[in-house]
């Protein structure tokens, strides 16, 4: 299962712990993917590689 992470005071999705701005503190965390909203640039080019 994946975890979704963003940084406080922040609207950009994380779900790759590899990305380079993956959140590591002051963070809210999601079990579920978050609807209709944006997610981390990064991560989706971490997925397509």
């Amino acid at each position: 299962m994946s975890e979704y992470r963003r940084k406080g005071g922040t609207a950009e999705w994380h779900w790759r712990e590899s990305c380079p701005n993956w959140p590591d503190r002051d963070f809210e965390r999601r079990r579920d993917k978050p609807p209709g909203v944006p997610f981390c640039k990064r991560c989706e080019e971490i997925d397509r590689s």
